[in-house]
């Protein structure tokens, strides 16, 4: 057990991607070796994380009110450096706004994006892109999504490494 928001089993997915976890000032704080770069969640009616480079402000990434999204969206966020330390292939996610899961929809103002879930409902905001990609893990099971990113070729449910709609050959 921990004294985190997170769960123990995504605590362990950062020890994983080489990253420390710690309460710092306001913040829980996941930072890579050397602190180079530091990810804040800050939680008041909605849980924020953001992220900053040695020497720089933060920049705000994502906030969600439910913590199951910020997990979501943290266990995309440090596959990244799992896959990398472990030599898998890279993940590829859709970007594009004409390639969100169908049924979800974007809107943007002031540089936020806000992903609304199939009901209108906005569910995460996002400083860009990343709403496109979120938008298919959205709902997925976290043990799976990380078994899936654990896997080589990316099942069970990003089979061809890719996350986004069905590609055409």
């Amino acid at each position: 057990m921990n004294d985190s928001p997170y769960s123990d089993a995504l605590v362990e997915w950062v020890a994983l991607a080489g990253c420390g976890l710690r309460y710092y000032e306001d913040a829980w704080v996941t930072e890579t070796p050397g602190a180079d770069l530091r990810c804040y969640l800050r939680t008041t009616n909605v849980h924020t994380f953001t992220q900053a480079e040695r020497g720089d402000p933060e920049s705000f990434l994502m906030s969600a009110i439910d913590m199951q999204d910020v997990e979501r969206y943290l266990t995309w966020w440090f596959s990244f450096d799992i896959r990398s330390s472990k030599h898998l292939p890279f993940t590829y996610f859709a970007w594009k706004i004409e390639d969100i899961h169908p049924g979800w929809t974007v809107s943007q103002f002031e540089g936020i994006w806000v992903l609304h879930d199939p009901t209108g409902h906005d569910r995460a905001r996002f400083d860009g892109d990343h709403a496109i990609a979120f938008s298919w893990i959205a709902d997925t099971d976290l043990e799976s999504l990380r078994d899936s990113f654990l896997n080589p070729d990316g099942l069970p449910l990003f089979p061809g490494l890719w996350i986004g709609p069905p590609r055409t050959p």
